[in-house]
């Protein structure tokens, strides 16, 4: 083929590589939460810049996947993991009370300690007990009752804690929808939490994403 019957082609092939890179940049959906916004949100040392971006694209997807998108349910599910899991930074449960869950019987651990040590909280939801490692693990598609660490890895961590926001306790969004209220945090913290321990703290990050949103919609 001579340079001149060549052009065309050449010309035809980096129109169609365009065409394609132009699409995928279409396709690459806007971020639920930016990294910006992860970072004010999560402003303390114990969590280190190159975990932000690891969590980041983990965290978006799964609020994408359980349908996690509006203001409101993306404020109350993250005001709640943030303080479940220390801002993002501690995704194992810090001396938990095997105690109490191994004799809580919406646990599921029939009184077992050590049982309820195998399924101590982790995740950003902080999943706890053989009862939600065993209908996550069923709903994710994940071996979480023979491998319950699983759930303290943030590429699964996220996915459960959006599974427990829409299926875990009942669906949860429907409470979310109405608002950001005192009363709507109490209201989603029970489901949760199974009480209102930490509350003020849930309320202060819930507010913190409210305005990080609002502070988004201000400026479009």
């Amino acid at each position: 083929m001579t340079p001149k019957e060549l052009f065309p082609v050449l010309l035809a092939v980096a129109a169609a590589v365009g065409t394609a890179a132009t699409a995928a940049v279409m396709r690459k959906p806007t971020p639920l939460i930016t990294l910006a916004e992860l970072t004010a949100l999560t402003p303390t040392t114990r969590l280190t810049d190159e975990q932000r971006r690891q969590y980041l694209p983990l965290l978006n997807e799964a609020l994408r996947e359980w349908g996690i998108t509006t203001p409101n349910r993306i404020a109350h599910a993250l005001g709640q993991w943030l303080h479940e899991s220390w801002q993002f930074s501690a995704f194992k449960e810090i001396g938990p009370d095997v105690q109490r869950y191994a004799n809580n019987p919406n646990l599921g651990n029939g009184g077992d300690v050590a049982r309820a040590l195998s399924y101590i909280g982790r995740g950003p939801t902080q999943l706890t007990g053989l009862a939600n490692y065993t209908r996550a693990g069923k709903a994710l598609g994940l071996d979480l009752v023979n491998v319950p660490e699983l759930a303290a890895d943030p590429k699964h961590g996220f996915r459960i804690a959006g599974w427990y926001f829409r299926e875990g306790n009942g669906d949860i969004a429907p409470i979310a929808d109405k608002g950001t209220s005192v009363a709507d945090i109490a209201a989603v913290t029970k489901k949760i939490n199974g009480g209102t321990n930490g509350l003020a703290d849930r309320e202060k990050y819930t507010a913190q994403v409210v305005a990080l949103l609002n502070k988004r919609g201000n400026k479009a």
